[in-house]
């Protein structure tokens, strides 16, 4: 059951908006007051997240189709998600109206699974408040770009940088996207055009076909030879197996043609990796064993031995979460930042990429 909003007085320059992201690893909810004329954010109000594996639930199915347990356990987060930020709304921000639905992207899983579609579809026939769709990998892409470039001006490291200069790296339960503009003729890589028309942007999208669940499927199958359904997690792992693991998503992940723009881009000395993601993240499980959010992959590597041959209550205690991913997710990033040859990574702590949805122009016409 949905609640309703109420709210007194309206401002019209400013609307509370609420952007969903679904993915295959968590459902994420962020709401946010919005300056219509600015097309800005004026504030974030509330921004949570729950883990609902529905990846993995995918990968554990036999006909491809997601199970009916994990259709209800993402209904139950959504409605419960929605509701506890209309409640926040109602008692602290009656003063500004609110966008008629709230908007939703569904990612990965729902793509590839038989049944993903037809779940979506069902769920916003039944809740008319929700307006949510299956987006495709080169807009999850665009809409990290758009999450991603909100870090510039947050602090020195960004200092002289554009929205030209930067990649964004995003990581999800079963894909990843690395995102940039395209060098155009004559562009000038140090001028400052951060207020291009979000639905203008022209960018490169590397679509990557691995993420956490199905790497940590690729190390139980493939690596330990074990039956992924019966395996609860691939720990502990060893130093062999950590490096077999490397190689073979190495393998895969090089067979991918790198677009010549983005190899452009990383090799010129102002290009910034900025990395988005939320508290179960690679690239917080990075900041974890590291404890800052600027690293290189080097400092990774040289750490990873503190977390292999570890059991899971052995990781839990060393302050990770889901630790049953927590190797495959440290490798993926291993292997793409060599393939890509990152030398430096800028972790911007987000909800999903739900920032990227409230600017996102067309996401919100009436």
């Amino acid at each position: 059951k949905l609640l309703t909003s109420c709210f007194s007085s309206m401002d019209c320059n400013y609307i509370i908006r609420h952007a969903f992201d679904i993915g295959s690893g968590a459902t994420k909810l962020s709401a946010c007051v919005f300056d219509l004329d600015k097309n800005e954010i004026k504030k974030i109000i509330y921004s949570k997240q729950y883990e609902v594996l529905v990846g993995n639930d995918l990968k554990q199915s036999k006909d491809n189709r997601l199970s009916e347990e994990i259709m209800k356990k993402l209904t139950d987060t959504i409605l419960e998600l929605y509701n506890e930020s209309l409640e926040l709304i109602n008692n602290e921000y009656k003063e500004y109206q609110m966008y008629e639905k709230a908007i939703g992207i569904v990612t990965a899983a729902f793509r590839i699974s038989e049944n993903g579609r037809e779940y979506i579809e069902n769920f916003c026939n039944e809740y008319k408040q929700m307006d949510f769709r299956v987006i495709d990998q080169t807009e999850e892409g665009n809409i990290g770009f758009l999450t991603g470039s909100s870090a510039i001006g947050l602090d020195n490291y960004f200092d002289g940088i554009s929205n030209n200069n930067i990649l964004v790296y995003d990581s999800g339960g079963a894909s990843f996207q690395i995102s940039s503009k395209k060098i155009n003729d004559g562009d000038n890589n140090n001028d400052d055009d951060d207020d291009d028309d979000d639905d203008e942007l022209d960018l490169n999208v590397f679509e990557g076909n691995y993420g956490s669940s199905s790497s940590t499927y690729s190390l139980i199958v493939n690596i330990k030879n074990q039956d992924y359904n019966a395996v609860k997690s691939p720990n502990p792992v060893t130093n062999d197996e950590f490096t077999a693991f490397f190689d073979l998503l190495k393998t895969d992940i090089s067979s991918q043609l790198i677009p010549e723009d983005i190899e452009k881009k990383i090799n010129e000395e102002n290009c910034k990796i900025v990395a988005i993601g939320g508290e179960t993240s690679m690239f917080n499980m990075a900041r974890i064993l590291l404890n800052k959010t600027i690293f290189s992959p080097e400092e990774i590597r040289n750490r990873i031995d503190t977390v292999l041959n570890k059991t899971d209550d052995e990781l839990l205690d060393l302050g990770f979460n889901q630790v049953e991913m927590l190797i495959p997710k440290l490798v993926l990033m291993l292997v793409v930042s060599e393939i890509f040859k990152f030398r430096e990574i800028y972790y911007l702590i987000t909800n999903g990429s739900t920032n990227g949805m409230f600017i996102k122009k067309d996401y919100w016409i009436n």
